[in-house]
């Protein structure tokens, strides 16, 4: 609003509204009978007193209106300093918000790693104590096959002598033999282990056990038979006059996955079985054979296969057949003294089953005990067989021990599961080897018992 001079508004009332004889007629109804141009006159000027009025009487208010617009800029002012401070707050309370997510997510994972750390520490102490009776045993093994591993060559040549040579002989002339190509490896300043034998070297005492079980005698001529045909890489000739060698590889080929077929050599079908036998990969033992081997088995004694489009193949007659590798032949005579020719002798493994005094006398010893004391006899075989069972089981158990520790492809701490595992074999395995310990003083003590028969036996 613009004010109007003060003199001026002074002036014009002193000659109008305040003067003594105008004013009676300074009024619109006056002015009407006057001309239209004092009319409008007066509207301009009464409108400009009245103007005046309103305006001295606003005054106050207009004042009071300019201290309120400029108590209103400055509480503005003021209030965009606190909407300046409260985003400046909410920006570091934001801050402080992601800042706390960051340390809430990081007390987190440092809680998972502190409860992972304490599991992992859990899992090595229950590790180690379930590893800690190994830790003597494997250290032995380790001395041992470290020490084997540097008369592993000598020892090679030797079986090897001793698995080609030694078969067609008795217990007497093996054990000639095995002194002379001892003596001989000796002077040649080749290292062997000591106190060389087929036993030693190439036998486990498990699988022996397991040899007796099904009928092969005991007597050291026998195992080494029975080495003789699991490690030879020609077929197996059994010299058998007493069925003992037969009856042991019929009860034995039981376990071959695809099973074990016998037929005698005079058998119309022979020659089907044998093929049959040689594309699926079963065992065949030919019962009755004379001391010349029939000419049908020369390519699998010779081993004449060929590849063709990645499958082995072998001509059996006029006939082209897959060949398993899973396949063996073994024949057997009754003969108790077949002559051999040379040429038989190059192809085959001739294996001499002829029953040896030790090994009768042990046969004998257990008929008269199953005789005189069955119960006893019973007693005996029972163990014999659990302990059998028990040790497989303990080497299949050490054997899933360590594959499993060398297996796991991750740090095995993180692994509760092998963990686990590991702890349920090693319990068997200690229960195991208790029963074991356990049962070997009750076995002595039957053999003790059993040796009572012993002079019967002989």
């Amino acid at each position: 609003y613009t004010a109007i001079d003060p003199l001026k508004i002074k002036k014009i009332r002193e000659l109008v509204v305040d003067h003594p004889k105008r004013k009676e007629v300074w009024n619109e109804k006056e002015m009407e009978h006057g001309n239209q141009a004092a009319k409008c006159l007066f509207l301009l000027v009464n409108a400009a007193i009245k103007y005046d009025e309103l305006f001295q009487k606003s005054k106050p208010l207009r004042e009071q209106a300019a201290r309120a617009d400029k108590d209103l800029a400055e509480k503005k002012k003021e209030l965009q300093l606190k909407k300046n401070m409260v985003e400046s707050i909410e920006r570091d309370l934001e801050s402080s918000r992601k800042l706390l997510e960051e340390k809430k997510i990081e007390m987190t994972n440092l809680r998972s790693r502190i409860e992972d750390c304490n599991n992992k520490l859990e899992r090595a102490k229950k590790l180690t104590d379930l590893l800690s009776t190994e830790n003597e045993r494997w250290h032995e093994e380790i001395t041992k096959l470290a020490a084997g591993a540097k008369e592993i060559e000598g020892s090679s040549a030797l079986a090897a002598a001793c698995l080609t040579y030694s078969g067609p002989f008795n217990a007497i002339f093996r054990s000639g033999l095995n002194e002379k190509f001892v003596a001989t490896m000796r002077d040649s300043g080749g290292p062997f282990i000591p106190k060389f034998s087929l036993r030693a070297f190439l036998g486990s005492e498990i699988k022996i056990q397991r040899w007796n079980l099904v009928g092969l005698p005991k007597d050291e001529n026998s195992v080494e038979n029975g080495i003789i045909i699991e490690c030879t890489g020609r077929c197996p000739y059994l010299v058998d006059p007493q069925k003992q060698g037969s009856n042991f590889i019929q009860k034995i080929g039981k376990d071959h996955e695809e099973g074990i077929e016998v037929i005698k050599a005079s058998a119309p079908n022979l020659m089907k079985v044998f093929e049959q036998c040689v594309q699926f990969g079963k065992w065949l033992l030919v019962e009755n054979c004379q001391a010349a081997v029939d000419p049908a088995f020369e390519p699998v004694l010779l081993k004449q296969v060929t590849k063709a489009s990645g499958t082995t193949m072998i001509m059996i007659g006029e006939k082209t057949i897959p060949f398993s590798s899973r396949f063996k032949l073994m024949l057997a005579t009754h003969l108790s003294n077949p002559q051999f020719s040379p040429e038989t002798c190059a192809k085959v493994a001739v294996v001499n089953f002829c029953i040896t005094p030790e090994g009768l006398e042990e046969q004998m010893l257990a008929n008269i005990v199953y005789i005189e004391n069955r119960q006893l006899e019973d007693q005996k075989n029972d163990i014999v067989n659990k302990n059998s069972l028990d040790r497989q089981r303990l080497v299949v158990l050490e054997d899933e021990i360590l594959a499993t520790l060398s297996g796991s492809k991750t740090d095995f701490l993180e692994n509760s599961n092998l963990i686990n595992q590991l702890s349920t074999s090693k319990k068997t395995s200690s229960e195991i080897k208790k029963r074991v310990d356990d049962s070997k003083e009750t076995e002595q003590k039957i053999d003790a018992a059993r040796e009572n028969y012993r002079t019967l036996a002989k």
